[in-house]
């Protein structure tokens, strides 16, 4: 798993999250949302948002986490906006 700085996204700093995977054995035991909720936690004191792009079977799971669904742009499929003072 990585997350990376992006700059300059519409005049905000967003960060990413890439190459996050749970094996399909370990899938369904909270590992995942463990992941994401840390990267979150994390994210928010560093970053005006969130991106990542996911494959179309994870869309539920980063739905179910509070990511909104991006429609439009090639290398974003969710994004979740932190609030100022976050």
């Amino acid at each position: 798993m990585r997350v990376e700085h992006r700059s300059l996204f519409r005049g905000r700093d967003h960060g990413r999250v890439r190459h996050l995977f749970v094996s399909a054995r370990h899938r369904r035991a909270g590992l995942g949302r463990m992941l994401i909720e840390t990267v979150i936690d994390r994210a928010r004191h560093h970053f005006a948002a969130l991106n990542t792009r996911a494959p179309q079977e994870a869309f539920g799971f980063y739905a179910r986490l509070g990511f909104t669904h991006v429609e439009g742009e090639e290398f974003v499929t969710h994004r979740m906006v932190f609030a100022k003072g976050d």
